[in-house]
């Protein structure tokens, strides 16, 4: 774990949500029993990963999980991490909590519970893996950024079909668009992963309640969805 202090000013500090609530559908039947972000890799839940990854970066302030589906697998999964001191709350968010559902809406609940005095925030997906170093260089860009800062890279896996996921069009070194599967190789994917300005906060409540745009012979989801959002604030 990194030993730097925190900043004593509360603006230099990222507020972090971890969106720990959906269903894993497609992950059927895995997620019956728990949440997918509480499904062991490497012997350990990913929750766990996720959390070490968060604890070891110096810029960190509070950490606020939002459940939904099996929200006792993430508590316990959340047990697992070694994260010292870090505070860790956990909030109720999509339809288990009167939303929407969908990832918009668990952002929003999740934003919302961070401290007033929180500037900046972190949002991550709780069933994606993240390096530490990745984290850290995203945070600093972040802090010294006005829109959303985006961690994307590209494909590796020659086994994956390149269009699934979240693609990401970057231009000159700035997203200009994003597309949930996307029926064309746009060169880059969203990796989970963003920093948002606190003037980002409230627009994600605004996110109309499915998805009101896809490409022919997509099936949009029921629910709000955050790449929706930010496909819009890359127009």
């Amino acid at each position: 774990m990194n030993s730097q202090p925190l900043p004593t000013d509360p603006r230099g500090r990222i507020g972090v949500v971890i969106l720990a609530g959906g269903l894993g559908r497609r992950m059927w039947p895995f997620g019956e029993v728990r949440n997918k972000s509480a499904l062991p890799v490497c012997t350990r839940p990913l929750l766990a990963w996720v959390l070490e990854a968060v604890a070891g970066l110096d810029v960190i302030g509070e950490v606020v999980v939002v459940t939904g589906h099996q929200p006792g697998s993430v508590r316990d999964a959340a047990q697992e991490a070694r994260t010292g001191a870090l505070p860790i709350r956990f909030v109720a968010g999509g339809r288990s909590a009167g939303g929407l559902g969908g990832t918009a809406d668990g952002a929003w609940v999740g934003l919302q519970s961070l401290g007033e005095g929180c500037e900046t925030a972190l949002l991550l997906l709780g069933d994606c893996w993240f390096e530490r170093e990745d984290l850290e260089r995203l945070c600093h860009q972040g802090l010294e950024a006005t829109v959303p800062t985006l961690l994307v890279g590209h494909p590796r896996a020659p086994q994956l079909d390149p269009r699934t996921g979240i693609g990401v069009r970057v231009e000159g070194g700035r997203v200009s668009e994003v597309l949930m599967h996307p029926r064309e190789e746009l060169g880059w994917r969203w990796l989970g992963a963003v920093v948002l300005p606190r003037t980002c906060f409230e627009e994600l409540g605004a996110v109309p309640e499915a998805v009101d745009q896809v490409e022919v012979g997509a099936m949009p989801p029921t629910g709000a969805e955050l790449a929706q959002w930010m496909g819009k604030r890359a127009e």
